[in-house]
Parts: C-alpha cells; structure tokens; sequence
C-alpha cells in the first residue's frame, strides 16, 4: 500500500508539472495552440458543408470579362458613376465599396487639361470626380477605405467622417483590446465626403494566413470606426447608436439596437462561412453597365461593388478555399449579423482551456500510470462531468471551442 501510494504521488507530481508546462505554453506561445485549434475548426465547416444560399447581399463583380470590355482597372469615374446609377435604377438599398478612391481620375478632361496647362477660364471641362460625388450624394452609397495598421513614415492621419455614435460600457484602461491604427488611406476629399458613410475594409488574416475573423471596429486616437459590413447594416437597422460592452478580458459583444454581435476580446467577429467561393448572388460589372441584368435581383438587396479579378490582388484564403474574393468575406459578414447566426468565441474561454488542460491532463497521466482500479471511477466520473458542462457552455453561448 505504501509503495502504490508513493506511485501515486509521483505521477500526481509528474502531471501537475506536465500540465503546468502546457498551460504557460498556452500562455505564452499560444499560436501553436491556436494554429491547431483553428485547423480543427475549418474542418467542422468543411464537414458541415454549403448553407442555404443567402438573398440579403448581391456583390457587383468587376471581373475579367467586365475588365476586357471596358480596360483595365482604374476605370474612369463618369464610368464608376454610370455603374452606381444602374444599380440605384434598380432599386438596391445600399450599395457598399470594397474599393478606395484614394487618388484624383487621371482620366478626367479637367484634369488632362489642368496637366498641360490650358487656360479654361470660358470652358466648361468636364469633371469625372465631380459627376461621381454627385452620383454619391444621390444614392445611398457607404465608401470603402482602408486603416494602417503599421507604423511607418508615411501615416495619414486623415479622419473619416461617420455618422455614428460609439458608446463604450464598461471600458477600463486594461481591458481595451481592440485593434489600434496609425492612419488611413481614404477617398478623395472629395468622394469621401459626397457618400453617405463610410467604413474600413481591412481583412485581417491569422498567423496562418488564413481569413477567420474580421474587426468590426478599429481605434484611432482614441476614436472608434466601423467596418463596412458593420457600418452597412448599422444604416439598414436605423440606428445611430453602437454600444461596445466590455467585461473584465476585453470586448464582449456589439450592440446595434435590439442586435447583439458577440464578439472576441478584440471586438473581432468570427465568421460564419456560408459555402465556397459564389456562394452569394454575383452579377458581372459588364452586365450593370450594359443594362444586361435582372433588376429584380438587386430589388431591395444589399449591394456590394467589389473584384474577382486576380490582377487586383483582392483574393485572401478562408476555411473553404486558399482563394476566395474579399468582397465575399464583408457578404458573409454582414449576412452573419442580419440573420443572426453566429458562431462565436467568448471571453473566458481562454480560462475554461486551461481548466480543460489542467483537469484532462492530469486524468489520463493517472490513468496511464496509475493501474488501480478504485482510482479509475471517480476520474472517469469527474472527466464525463467536465465535458457535460462544456457541451451545456456550447449551447448556451453558441460557440465552438
């Protein structure tokens, strides 16, 4: 008896130094940890398969048929303008931009003219920009732009101008986890100025290189922006209010009106996929432009204007496919939060792994070392009880983990 007993101390010992080895591991070099943890997660989306195609969101695809019809990309604005009135013509709701305006239209008469130094004092020259901002100011436009997310020389610390009021609940100075910027790349004053709103379109990837989560808010001195599929269905609920609730790890969730997003510590939504790339409604640029298309597909939908086009380096990899459009991602999010199905992570879930480390580690050490058999009940109960309460945290939070 006295030996099986000091047998027990020494692998009761041995798994609590083991286990203390994976929890500052987990703390510490925790990419690891993750890398696998999120391969186990793409592989229930690739079990789960496509879901139901989805009617809230049409992506405008300024793809390669649309760029060998009317040249390569930048077009000319009066022809973005001319894209932007056919789909209003439609009757969308909103039309957001996965693409920056970030410098004049070289193309323009104006500015052809205004380059070769004609005096156009008894001229009217016309002004793509101009016809585009107007174009803007008459249809519910919500403009992409871009944050820097690096600290380097050539930070604009330019603004941009949201109608939105951010309240934060709960904020304390050790639990603000959102992402932080250095400046921004938008539209010209011009543009940025004529559409109704405005919302970032950073994609951020993983480690792994892989587009899991997307932020729906990044800070900039000390002020709060949404991102464009936040901002787009912040205007389709009719509200100017987004409360960021904090709790004691970082951002719990967003609420948009009676709209709750949970969120991770970092007010990052993890998105639910809807299928492969397509999966949404696209229409191909060209067709918009050449009055081609079923209005009635864009009769009260979302649209976005974004490129398949493998010249403009708009591609990113997903759970689904190492190449899917980032346009789709902003479709998935929004569709996230409109139908309300979210997956999520929640904040005390890097407390509950730990546990889990702790509890499961020191089970089966005992049970790989410790041949007794009253030993083996008690642990075998207490390991079916750990995995009944975190199936039940599953369900209540609708989560994976």
């Amino acid at each position: 008896m006295q030996q099986a007993l000091i047998k027990f101390l020494i692998y009761l010992f041995g798994s609590l130094f083991i286990t203390s080895l994976l929890s500052v591991l987990y703390i510490y070099i925790p990419n690891k940890i993750n890398s696998f943890d999120n391969n186990i997660r793409d592989l229930y989306f690739i079990a789960r398969g496509e879901l139901p195609k989805s009617n809230n969101v049409v992506i405008i695809d300024i793809d390669e048929r649309a760029l060998s019809r009317f040249g390569q990309w930048p077009w000319s604005r009066n022809l973005v303008a001319k894209l932007v009135n056919n789909i209003n013509d439609a009757q969308a709701v909103i039309i957001g931009f996965d693409i920056i305006f970030a410098e004049k239209d070289k193309t323009s008469p104006s500015q052809v003219i205004k380059n070769i130094k004609i005096d156009t004092q008894n001229m009217h020259i016309a002004n793509y920009d101009k016809i585009f901002a107007n174009t803007l100011q008459n249809t519910a436009s919500i403009l992409g732009y871009q944050f820097q997310l690096t600290n380097t020389q050539f930070v604009r610390d330019n603004l941009p101008n949201i109608p939105a009021i951010f309240i934060q609940k709960n904020k304390t100075p050790t639990n603000n986890m959102i992402t932080k910027a250095y400046g921004t790349i938008l539209n010209i004053p011009l543009l940025q100025n004529s559409g109704y709103s405005s919302g970032f379109v950073n994609n951020i990837p993983d480690i792994s290189g892989v587009t899991r989560s997307v932020p729906l808010v990044i800070q900039l001195n000390d002020q709060l922006f949404p991102s464009l599929a936040l901002e787009i269905v912040r205007n389709i609920i009719g509200t100017n209010k987004v409360i960021i609730n904090y709790d004691q790890n970082g951002v719990q969730d967003i609420t948009l009106d009676k709209l709750t997003i949970p969120t991770d510590s970092y007010g990052r939504l993890l998105i639910n996929y809807r299928g492969y790339e397509k999966h949404f409604q696209y229409i191909s640029a060209y067709d918009i432009l050449n009055n081609t298309f079923d209005k009635n597909l864009l009769d009260g939908k979302i649209v976005l204007i974004g490129t398949t086009a493998a010249g403009l380096y708009n591609l990113r990899a997903t759970p689904f496919e190492s190449i899917f459009p980032g346009v789709e991602i902003h479709a998935n999010a929004i569709d996230n939060m409109l139908l309300e199905d979210f997956i999520s992570i929640p904040s005390w879930i890097h407390a509950a792994n730990l546990l889990h480390i702790f509890i499961v580690s020191i089970i089966i050490l005992l049970l790989v070392g410790f041949s007794i058999w009253y030993i083996y009940l008690p642990l075998i109960f207490l390991l079916i009880a750990q995995d009944i309460y975190f199936t039940n945290q599953r369900k209540r939070y609708n989560c994976i983990f």
